[in-house]
């Protein structure tokens, strides 16, 4: 449910900034901080970009590849995004 939700909220063409805090608090549980979103954006860029291997230092401290970070956050349906608004 949480990736169709994701999906819907994507198409209302709100900012990436507003799309990603909510998918972060109500897609998860328990609800991601929204001290992630500058990880997650940094995560969907690289892997559209091809670059999924690249490691990220997250906020937590913890260093993950720009992959890891999209699938383990369900980003997916970030990636179909227009590459401006990153």
């Amino acid at each position: 449910m949480g990736k169709v939700q994701a999906e819907d909220v994507v198409a209302l063409n709100l900012s990436l900034k507003t799309t990603l805090i909510w998918h972060l608090e109500h897609n998860h549980f328990p609800p991601v901080n929204r001290i992630f979103v500058p990880t997650c954006m940094e995560a969907i860029k690289k892997v559209g970009e091809g670059r999924g291997d690249e490691v990220i230092e997250m906020p937590n401290g913890k260093k993950k590849s720009a992959r890891d970070i999209v699938e383990g956050l369900h980003l997916e349906s970030y990636l179909e995004m227009d590459e401006e608004e990153f």
